[in-house]
């Protein structure tokens, strides 16, 4: 009963972790982490209250195994079953049930690297700064405190116990003594604290040792928990100011997982909530897309793994939720056995920087800073050195302790715009300025019009409507910040105001027209009218000749002008255009033109047949080559008319005609070629004359020969060489032997008969077997390919000399057979040799079980193997062979080869269960009958005698019987003469003595008893056998109606199945398609993306062309001005066609 297994969004319910599911039906029971809600309303209206929910009593009530109860959580940890999932379920006070994840640890003169070294010699009054007063907690598999590295002692949790490992809590075990017991624990604490060589990052500080993982590494989420709470509520006893874990799951994840984790989540917001930074290592699987929990929890500062040189270990998981790095190869430090040895991992790495956060914690202390913890990690990333991820494309910071002690780092700016260009009077634009720095002292932002002056200073966000935007041009955004360690940043952004609606237009082409042909000159003019809303300053021509490049710009200074070019090009096709831009950069290009350019005429030359030659078959192909720059078709004349054209010709290469001319009278003909380009320029070949000479040969598509009859069989054919007419052919004899031949097995029928038709067989697989038989021989073959049978065995009664068998599995019905009830499968054996030569054929083939449960009621005899003869499916003996894993073996005796069937018959195994339950039953009932005969030990007396008689000898003796039918008979007789003697005529006459029946009156009753007991006692007889036997028919039928109930619910699990697998297949088509979909949503997108920058990108370099070019001209102006002055002094400028300035000096003149 676990109707609520699923997903929530199948109309499960929400409250359970979908793996906590998973658990329970795989293994019976599962680990999980019970949330409960703080209270519960009670009553109605006014008389509702608030009633705390406590977990004892939930415990209690529901009767679950409890293990572990939370603190800061009101919750608990345990073992659930189905019954107690369903009861959790169902109860309102509990608000989340998750699953209880497997958690382990991440293995694989670092001090010096992150310059913790150098921070240790620093000293603000109160002593060096080495993490003195600052403790971190360690949740992992222990601590050896008894290390001279870490104290030597255990403080028992004591505020002051003159120890390094002060306290802590072993989860595991249920003692607060948390001793390590694997290792992983003591070497971690040493990259931390240890105080002797090789030392930790902070050597004064002290350790909490929280046991949450095993002697194997390994251990439950629900331990994590507690000791997260156990760290947070006693923070402030022991200072607690960093929690490190170097644990997770095996599970990754792409973002932030605090709806898998809420327990944890909420432990440790509670945690950063006391101002403790929480650290954890991503993990060690390479993972470049995803890292492990609790690393993966949004308070969580997750930790990558880098190396010596400052480089991202492959090993280290990542993704963008991962921002700190710190060494993590072959780290040296404390180990559980006393000494020191190198592990290498993210392990390694969380622990550095948990130890620089305590020389941080130190550090704002001695200063009197105070720096929350998110700050504290905020510094380490903005002054951590720079490592660029080329596999993720990501950039990451390896800590830096002594520069985040120093804080030399630019606060972080950053501007952001809603838009990069903005149409003028038409659109608003946001601007968004953000400025990070945990030391942030003072900031400015202001934006400016093109021209320079000041638009607006603001702060924050400035909101600018199309109003405040009235000038064309770049407009400009600074943002300045500074720190109180005199760090300073100045950061610049520009946005685009633009006017579409004055983007210069071609008006008109003028020439050349829409795509033309222009055969008589190499030079073309271009001229195009041009009219702009502003004023033009340049247009440029394009075209294609050797590359798309500006061929020729010119530079204006109007705004309703005609623009004329004039370029040489070569012959061709080539795209061109005109671009046009103002004054306020803005520009327009026109649609690309199509231009072809074609001065020489097509060179047609002829090939075969070749000039005055004989032809002997036909068809003939007419091969010719042409050379031009581009044709449009070539025609083939034969004997003086126009033939056939080809509209796809190959210029430089041999091209065909090949004239479905097959019947052409033999005598002189002659041919040419006319070919035309694209501008209409037409050549035509040589003639070449050729002399067509056919001769017949009848050998093309012959018929099959006929029957042989007399010792001959003929066929028609038809002529190879085309010469005659296509319904002439010719016969050819053969001869032939009448002999009939064999079976006809050969080839596959192995004379099963019946063609049939309509349908089609495909072969999935095919095995073929080679070999000699002699007289007598018994050859058996196991086959491994997949054809439907496993095996055969042949035993030959004539000898047979390169003997083949060939098997091939059918992936359907055989074509020309009637279809086979409830098939498995169908075969085709084809054999080389006569069905005859064979004395016996056994085939050996398997069947899966569950298919026999499903098709043959569980019945293996019902399964059995038909061959096709005759063309009907005719019943092998099929006998059972054992079994074999999940299939039922079986053989087949057959008289020869062709196709075969695997089938069931439910109606045959039907009735054999039910014949089977039927005798059982009957012979059941037989057993009673005889049985009750027997039991009746009631005694009579005999009617003369008075002796003892039995009842059974009465019924048994029918002489016994007839002999008291006569008695009682002849006494009835009697009476009745005696009781109307008055009235028969015969009485009266005789006188008879009057006779006293007072004796036979007597004996009267006592017969009459004894016939009176003999059938009360017949009837109870039959009463009871005919009880009984009603109730054995009702149980047979009962019985009966059980196996049709099993059956029709085998034939609806059938279905069930059936359904179940389209289903599936719906679903998976469904899904690719969705995924397909997906797929083109985000290559559409990328796409987008990727024309959107280079759009992007071509309008940058485009504004900055065109402001060299705006400095450009006014280089320009200013030479003018120059050249107007130096013209006062007797020199003069002009210019050239070719745009280029030449100075000469002027000639005197005198007035």
């Amino acid at each position: 009963m676990l109707l609520v297994v699923g997903n929530a969004g199948d109309g499960v319910d929400p409250k359970v972790d979908e793996r906590v599911i998973e658990e329970i039906q795989e293994n019976g029971d599962a680990n999980v982490i019970v949330i409960l809600k703080d209270e519960l309303e009670t009553g109605v209206g006014i008389f509702s209250a608030q009633e705390e929910i406590s977990v004892s009593e939930v415990v209690e009530e529901l009767n679950i195994n409890k293990e572990k109860e939370f603190s800061i959580i009101n919750g608990f940890s345990g073992e659930i079953s189905y019954q107690d999932l369903e009861n959790l379920l169902e109860d309102e006070r509990v608000e989340k049930i998750e699953y209880d994840y497997p958690i382990k640890l991440f293995l694989q003169d670092s001090v010096d690297l992150i310059n913790a070294s150098v921070v240790h010699s620093l000293n603000y009054n109160f002593g060096n700064i080495t993490g003195r007063d600052q403790t971190v907690c360690i949740l992992d598999t222990g601590i050896n405190y008894t290390h001279p590295g870490l104290g030597g002692c255990f403080g028992n949790n004591s505020v002051d116990p003159g120890c390094k490992v002060i306290g802590g809590h072993d989860y595991v075990n249920s003692t607060s003594d948390a001793m390590d017991d694997n290792g992983h624990g003591t070497h971690v604490a040493g990259i931390v604290a240890s105080n002797s060589t090789p030392l930790g990052i902070a050597t004064d500080s002290f350790l909490i040792s929280i046991k949450v993982l095993n002697d194997a590494g390994s251990g439950y989420l629900s331990d994590a928990v507690l000791g997260v709470e156990w760290c947070a509520n006693n923070s402030t006893a022991f200072n607690i100011s960093v929690i490190s874990m170097s644990l997770g799951t095996d599970t990754a994840y792409e973002s932030n997982c605090d709806g898998s984790f809420s327990s944890l989540a909420s432990a440790i917001n509670d945690a950063v909530g006391r101002d403790i930074v929480v650290l954890a290592a991503a993990g060690n699987s390479g993972n470049t897309t995803a890292i492990s929990s609790p690393a993966c929890i949004t308070n969580v500062t997750a930790v990558g793994w880098s190396d010596k040189s400052d480089s991202v270990y492959s090993s280290s998981n990542r993704n963008n939720l991962v921002k700190l790095f710190a060494p993590g190869s072959s780290i040296n430090s404390t180990s559980i056995n006393g000494g020191y040895e190198e592990k290498s991992g993210t392990s390694m790495s969380t622990p550095h920087i948990a130890g620089v956060v305590a020389l941080l914690k130190q550090y704002y202390n001695d200063t009197s800073l105070y720096v929350n913890s998110s700050r504290i990690t905020q510094e380490l990333e903005e002054t951590g050195k720079t490592i660029f991820d080329s596999t993720t494309g990501l950039t990451f910071y390896r800590i830096d302790a002594h520069d985040a002690l120093n804080d030399t780092a630019k606060p972080r700016v950053e501007i952001g715009l809603s838009n990069a260009t903005v149409e003028m009077l038409q659109d608003n634009l946001t601007i968004t300025i953000n400025f990070t720095d945990a030391f942030l002292d003072a900031t400015f932002s202001n934006i400016s019009y093109p021209n320079g002056t000041l638009l607006a200073d603001f702060s924050g966000v400035l909101e600018l409507n199309q109003n405040n935007l009235t000038e064309i041009g770049i407009y400009t955004v600074i943002a300045w910040a500074n720190d109180t360690n005199y760090n300073e940043n100045l950061t610049t952004k520009t946005f685009a105001v633009q006017d579409v609606s004055g983007i210069p237009t071609v008006i008109t082409f003028n020439y050349p027209e829409a795509n033309p042909n222009i055969t008589a000159a190499s030079n073309v003019l271009f001229n195009v009218t041009l009219e702009s809303k502003y004023t033009l300053s340049n247009v440029t021509l394009y075209h294609n000749f050797t590359d798309w490049h500006a061929n020729q710009t010119l530079d204006l200074s109007t705004n309703d002008t005609s623009i004329e070019f004039n370029s040489s090009f070569i012959d061709g096709t080539y795209f061109w255009g005109i671009e046009a831009c103002d004054v306020n950069n803005l520009c327009n290009f026109s649609e690309n033109r199509t231009l072809s350019i074609d001065q020489s005429d097509p060179v047609v030359n002829l090939f075969a047949p070749s000039n005055a030659t004989t032809v002997t078959v036909l068809p003939i192909d007419f091969t010719f080559n042409v050379t031009d720059y581009k044709i449009d078709s070539c025609t083939l004349t034969l004997k003086d008319s126009a033939n056939e054209t080809l509209s796809s010709v190959a210029l430089g290469s041999n091209n065909v005609f090949t004239e479905d001319i097959y019947y052409l009278s033999n005598g002189n003909y002659n041919w040419s070629v006319n070919c035309i380009d694209t501008v209409n320029r037409n050549t035509t070949s040589d003639i070449f004359d050729f002399v067509l000479s056919c001769s017949s040969s009848f050998t093309r598509d012959c018929t099959s020969y006929s029957a042989c009859s007399g010792g001959t069989k003929t066929r028609l054919c038809y002529d190879a060489n085309y010469c005659t007419s296509a319904a002439e052919n010719q016969s050819s004899t053969s001869g032939c032997s009448d002999s009939s031949g064999g079976s006809g097995s050969s080839g596959g029928s192995g004379g099963s008969g019946g063609a049939g038709g309509g349908a089609t067989t495909t072969v999935t697989d095919q095995s073929v077997l080679k070999f000699q038989a002699n007289a007598g021989d018994v050859k058996s073959f196991g086959i491994s390919k997949d054809v439907g049978i496993s095996g055969l065995e042949l035993e030959f009664k004539n000898a047979v000399a390169n003997a083949e068998v060939t098997v091939e599995k059918q992936d359907g019905l055989p074509a020309g057979t009637s279809a086979v009830d409830n098939v498995y499968g169908y075969i085709k054996i084809n054999i080389n040799f006569v069905d005859e030569d064979l004395k016996e054929a056994r085939i050996k083939f398997n069947v899966p079980k569950n298919w026999i449960l499903t098709n043959a009621l569980n019945n293996p005899t019902g399964v059995y193997m038909s061959r096709y003869s005759d063309s009907k499916w005719v019943k092998l003996e099929t006998l059972t062979a054992g079994t074999e894993e999940e299939n039922q073996k079986y053989e087949a005796i057959t008289p020869g080869f062709s196709y075969f069937a695997i089938s069931a018959d439910k109606a045959a195994a039907t009735t054999t269960i039910l014949e089977a339950v039927t005798e059982t039953n009957e012979s059941k009932l037989e057993e009673i009958i005889i049985e009750d005969k027997t039991e009746d030990k009631k005694k009579v007396f005999s009617f003369f005698t008075g002796s003892v008689v039995k009842v059974k000898d009465l019924i048994k003796s029918k002489s016994g019987l007839y002999l008291i039918a006569g008695i009682v008979s002849v006494l009835l007789l009697i009476f009745l003469v005696y009781k109307f003697r008055s009235k028969l005529d015969f009485f009266k006459k005789i006188n008879l003595p009057k006779v006293s029946f007072e004796k036979f009156n007597f004996f009267k009753r006592i017969g009459a008893k004894v016939i009176e007991k003999e059938n009360s006692f017949k009837r109870v007889l039959k009463k009871k056998h005919k009880d009984k036997i009603t109730r054995e028919k009702e149980k047979l039928d009962q019985e009966k109606k059980k196996l049709e109930e099993e059956r029709k619910e085998v034939e609806g699990f059938k279905k069930e199945e059936e359904k179940k697998k389209e289903k599936e297949e719906r679903d998976k088509v469904k899904r690719e398609k969705e995924i397909e979909k997906q797929r083109r949503k985000e290559e559409s997108e990328r796409e987008n993306e990727k024309r959107r920058k280079e759009k992007e990108e071509e309008e940058k370099v485009k504004r900055e062309e065109k402001t060299i070019e705006k400095q450009e001209k006014e280089e320009r102006k200013k030479l003018r001005f120059i050249k107007e002055k130096e013209r006062e002094e007797g020199f003069e400028i002009k210019h050239d066609k070719e745009n280029k300035w030449r100075d000469f000096e002027l000639e005197n003149i005198d007035d």
